[in-house]
């Protein structure tokens, strides 16, 4: 399975007009609770980590990675 990280630079790249409109990526479990009724689903540590760019080791999100790649 592809990286999220690496296909929302696709769309920056590729896309740019609908990469300037995203307001936020979300995962597809998300989506499902949003459908559910709670506005901002907490992500999990799974989730997170598909998306590329979470450390898994410290929990948290890799702000150096995330601020190289824009």
């Amino acid at each position: 399975m592809m990286p999220a990280i690496s296909k929302i630079l696709w769309l920056r790249d590729n896309l740019p007009s609908l990469y300037n409109q995203t307001w936020k990526f979300a995962s597809m479990q998300d989506m499902i609770l949003r459908q559910l009724g709670i506005p901002y689903p907490p992500m999990d540590y799974s989730d997170a980590s598909a998306f590329g760019c979470f450390d898994i080791r410290n929990r948290v999100w890799a702000g150096e990675l995330i601020d190289e790649l824009g």
